[in-house]
């Protein structure tokens, strides 16, 4: 069983990657099929979904560095604007 549940996790995206002007923003999927947010290293948050990360990214307003706003950063509201990858999950 885990080794089929591998090799589907080999054929389906697990991975959306966008860069910006002050870096990459990542939404991967995890082990156990949450997905979870990042801006370079660093853990956003943890979502059911892809499109739930890419909407907390979204309508969140943190501020990034240099002043950046979420509005400000030309994020893609949709995920097939994201660069998608197929990656083993961690």
């Amino acid at each position: 069983m885990q080794t089929l549940r591998r090799m589907h996790l080999l054929t389906m995206v697990t991975r959306y990657r966008f860069s910006t002007r002050i870096g990459m923003f990542c939404i991967e999927m995890l082990r156990n099929g949450a997905w979870r947010s990042m801006f370079g290293r660093k853990e956003l948050g943890v979502f059911g979904t892809p499109e739930s990360a890419l909407v907390d990214l979204l309508e969140d307003p943190r501020d990034w560095p240099g002043g950046a706003r979420s509005s400000s950063l030309g994020l893609p509201t949709d995920l097939e604007s994201w660069a998608p990858s197929k990656k083993t999950p961690k």
